[in-house]
Parts: structure tokens; C-alpha cells; sequence
């Protein structure tokens, strides 16, 4: 698990600890529209940890792509010195 994985466990965690402690309260303690707010923003924030755990996963697909498109040139660079040897040779 990378650390920004982490970092979107904590959130993910804090989110829901926001969530327990809103349906903890008693009923009453603040006005109606305030505890619907306060569940959209919840559902917002979930709805955005999602996109960033999508982001998060096409860049470590990403990652891997761009490591095995780097491990290409540098085996063609080998292969071309290897060969400008052999030129050099004849």
C-alpha cells in the first residue's frame, strides 16, 4: 500500500467516523436542514474519495507502463550499441 493509498484510508475512515458521530446525535440538537447537510457533504466526499481512488489506480497502471516502456529503450539502446559495435567491426 503506497502512502497516498493510506492517506485515502484515513479520509475514507474519518468519513465515516463523521457519519457515526452525525446519526449519534440527538435528535434535535441542531435544525433538520443542518443534518441533511451535513449527509450531502458526507455523500459528496465519498463520491470524490471514490474518483481519487479510481485516479490513483489508472496512475499506478500507468506507472507500470511507463517502467516497461523504459525498460524497451534501454534494452533497443543496448541492443543498438551492441550493433554499432559490430558495424565499427567490419
Amino acid at each position: 500500500m503506497t502512502p497516498g493509498e493510506r492517506s485515502l484510508d484515513d479520509i475514507e475512515a474519518n468519513l465515516n467516523k463523521a457519519a457515526e458521530a452525525l446519526t449519534a446525535e440527538p435528535e434535535g440538537r441542531f435544525p433538520e436542514w443542518a443534518y441533511q447537510l451535513a449527509h450531502v457533504q458526507i455523500s459528496i466526499a465519498r463520491e470524490q474519495l471514490k474518483e481519487r481512488r479510481a485516479l490513483a489506480t489508472v496512475r499506478a497502471e500507468l506507472e507500470v507502463e511507463l517502467n516497461a516502456a523504459k525498460l524497451v529503450v534501454r534494452r533497443l539502446g543496448e541492443r543498438l550499441t551492441e550493433i554499432e559495435g559490430w558495424r565499427r567491426r567490419l
